[in-house]
């Protein structure tokens, strides 16, 4: 089951009385995404997970040596599963259209339902964060989406929206050969963060495409009558009053 559908009614907020404080509190589905799906019940997900393969997002061209600091991401998220999807740079050997694995450059992303986000639509911080020279590629590895605790999404033929992307074997490592491999017609919803503003974008896509299009691959969904739902990962991380409810 989807985390939205687990999380849609439940309280964003704990407010510390005592100072007037406003905070945040831990492990509760994101603010900005309750109130997208509260306001759209009706409305169907859009979107599939990634199939099982490296995606080399020659979407984003880097330009100039900087570091990604994050990565805004269209996920789902789902408890009883074990793999994880990673993200990795490409480095271009030469003059020709092979890139290499950069060493050291892959990060697992770690989400699950012990530590989603609070504070807008998924963004992922990357500790450390990964290096980049002018003309990397950056690359996801989605294992396979059935067992996959965080699936990565991606739309196909959105209105006026091109995306270019390739992909390759899951597990790849030697390099890919972008000869030829171009698929544009799918949006796939990952945008790197950059310190120094280093992102080129071959389609203009923006990070508010991708927070747009990343509400819209959840849906919400009735609870069963009668029944009363505890959430054991949610917390409340100060003391305070519950001061408002979103449904």
């Amino acid at each position: 089951m989807k985390l939205l559908a687990m999380l849609c009614f439940s309280c964003l907020y704990c407010v510390n009385a005592a100072q007037g404080l406003e905070q945040e509190c831990t492990r509760f589905m994101s603010q900005s995404l309750v109130r997208y799906r509260a306001k759209n019940l009706k409305s169907s997900a859009i979107g599939s997970p990634l199939t099982e393969a490296v995606r080399v997002l020659q979407e984003y061209q880097f330009n100039c040596s900087s570091t990604i600091t994050s990565l805004i991401l269209g996920i789902d998220i789902r408890a009883g599963h074990r793999l994880l999807p990673s993200v990795q740079v490409f480095r271009k050997i030469g003059g020709s259209s092979q890139y290499d694995l950069v060493i050291g450059s892959e990060r697992v992303i770690y989400y699950g339902t012990s530590n989603v986000s609070t504070s807008g639509v998924f963004e992922y911080p990357l500790n450390p964060p990964v290096p980049v020279m002018s003309g990397d590629l950056l690359a996801v590895s989605q294992p396979s989406p059935a067992f996959s605790i965080a699936r990565v999404h991606y739309i196909d033929n959105v209105p006026g929206v091109r995306f270019s992307s390739s992909q390759h074997a899951f597990g790849t490592r030697s390099g890919v050969n972008l000869n030829n491999s171009l698929i544009t017609n799918q949006l796939i919803l990952v945008y790197p963060v950059t310190d120094g503003y280093c992102v080129n974008s071959i389609n203009s896509i923006t990070p508010s495409i991708v927070r747009e299009y990343g509400f819209k691959v959840h849906q919400s969904q009735i609870f069963s009558s009668r029944r009363q739902y505890l959430y054991p990962d949610m917390l409340f991380s100060c003391n305070g009053s519950v001061t408002k409810f979103t449904f």
